[in-house]
């Protein structure tokens, strides 16, 4: 008995459709959302810099003032109600307020409610001069730059007289050696700044100091030349409370420090 043969089926395969779909109800509303958050952020940055063209300064504020006159800030910030506030060069601000001799930096930032602060950071005097007549005229910072002398303003720093040089507030000292000395001041300690009273400016240049006076004997000079003031100063205490407080049979009055190697002193023998 033969066997009918199988046929196969064959298998159509549909074709894919390539025509695109419509596009969904959701779709379409995503793009409607999309197209009108455009059309307000627009709308929003055009008001934003409309409003910003109407905001006038309403109020400025200064802190940090101890001995520089907040009248004198506010008059060089140079700032009234009339200005945009938004306009305001912050840094511009900052750099005319630092003219006040005792203004050492001043930091402007933008408040809310259109009012604008000024922080000021006030130099602090290494030095205080004495004119001719042994009047205070001026403080120096520790960089060199010069305040005039508030009598408010009770700093526990050494005096310096002989100073050759005309007060220009907001300018650099020009001599060499009361740069020097400033320079060297940032490396002494307590203990050696204790002994120091007041330093003198020879004709020449050369610098002495006077020392706090001894209990029943006085003060004493000391010479330090024209630079490398630090060690010297260090050498001083040393010299000072080995032999100057110990020594009491020899009256000291002067002592040279401009040599690395000696100390050489002028001193008289008390009777005993």
């Amino acid at each position: 008995m033969k066997k009918k043969p199988i046929k196969k089926k064959r298998t159509q395969r549909k074709a894919k459709s390539r025509t695109k779909k419509p596009a969904q109800p959701n779709q379409q509303a995503w793009y409607g959302r999309l197209v009108i958050l455009c059309v307000v952020l627009i709308m929003l940055g055009g008001f934003g810099l409309w409003w910003k063209n109407q905001v006038l300064l309403k109020q400025v504020h200064v802190d940090g003032t101890l001995f520089s006159d907040p009248e004198s800030i506010h008059h060089l910030a140079n700032l009234d109600s009339s200005m945009l506030f938004f306009d305001i060069n912050l840094q511009a601000v900052s750099e005319q307020v630092s003219q006040n001799p005792w203004v050492e930096s001043a930091s402007v930032r933008r408040l809310p409610n259109a009012e604008l602060a000024i922080s000021v950071r006030e130099r602090k005097p290494a030095l205080l001069v004495l004119d001719p007549n042994g009047k205070p005229d001026r403080f120096i910072d520790s960089y060199g730059y010069q305040m005039p002398f508030i009598k408010e303003a009770i700093f526990d720093v050494p005096l310096l007289m002989g100073l050759n040089e005309e007060f220009h507030p907001t300018e650099l000292i020009q001599q060499p050696v009361v740069l020097s000395l400033l320079e060297d001041l940032h490396h002494i300690t307590d203990d050696v700044d204790a002994l120091i009273s007041a330093f003198m400016i020879k004709p020449n240049g050369e610098l002495f100091l006077e020392t706090n006076p001894i209990p029943g004997r006085g003060s004493i000079d000391v010479r330090l030349g024209h630079e490398n003031f630090a060690p010297k100063l260090s050498k001083l205490h040393a010299f000072w409370h080995q032999t100057v407080l110990t020594k009491r049979e020899h009256n000291i009055q002067a002592i040279d420090l401009r040599f690395d190697s000696q100390i050489v002193t002028q001193e008289v023998r008390l009777s005993q």
